[in-house]
């Protein structure tokens, strides 16, 4: 997607925009109804109704408007000392977790769907990781312990990126050697992939605590003035 095009899926976003604040206006109104399945059910509504929006969803839509807010929202207002309390078990669900999740789904998904096995597991990758806001904001209702929210958040900050590699090596293979298994597991695929994922994760750590770290200081900046 191209500048502009960027430009106008933001402009499409408006519309969203304001359907969003009009269902908070109707939750403040309410009282105690949950603002997630409230979006849920004008999201249902309007799908169908046949209302349109003129917003396409795409890669860079997706990845460098929608998730960015999202995961930077869940980084600000997560209690950093559990956090790393709990890192152990938060990294084994996002990290081993997820990719046994794929590969789990992705058999059963060829299966249930009758799809070629990478396609299945590509189709994995994108619908696992999940954000769980819904889940946080029912957990917070029914007084759930504060250590499981902080598992479900920890292990949600983490998913995107892991999925997003993952997702991005099985369609690499994919469209560089089409849709037989053949083509993964093999000993030189697969070490290819490992090296792939690897690369990718560090550097994507690199980027992300060198940015992160950017927007804190601002941040500390502007609230100290």
């Amino acid at each position: 997607m191209t500048a502009t095009g960027v430009e106008s899926s933001l402009l499409s976003l408006l519309a969203v925009f304001i359907l969003a604040a009009g269902v908070g206006i109707f939750v403040a109104k309410v009282g105690r109804f949950p603002y997630t399945i409230a979006l849920l059910l004008a999201g249902l509504a309007v799908s169908i109704l046949g209302v349109e929006v003129g917003l396409e969803l795409s890669h860079d839509l997706i990845l460098l408007v929608l998730l960015p807010p999202l995961l930077f929202e869940g980084a600000a207002t997560t209690d950093l000392e559990r956090f790393r309390a709990n890192i152990i078990p938060i990294l084994v669900l996002a990290v081993p977790g997820l990719i046994v999740s794929v590969l789990i789904l992705g058999y059963i998904g060829q299966f249930a769907f009758g799809l070629p096995l990478l396609i299945a597991l590509l189709f994995a990758a994108t619908i696992l990781p999940t954000d769980p806001v819904s889940v946080l904001a029912l957990f917070e209702e029914l007084g759930a312990p504060r250590r499981l929210s902080i598992l479900v958040e920890g292990e949600s900050l983490l998913n995107d990126g892991v999925g997003v590699v993952v997702f991005s090596a099985l369609l690499a293979i994919i469209l560089e050697s089409g849709t037989d298994p053949s083509a993964l597991f093999t000993p030189e695929k697969l070490g290819t992939v490992g090296a792939d994922i690897v690369v990718a994760s560090l550097g994507g750590l690199v980027v992300g605590l060198t940015a992160g770290y950017a927007v804190f200081r601002v941040m500390a900046n502007l609230t100290s003035t």
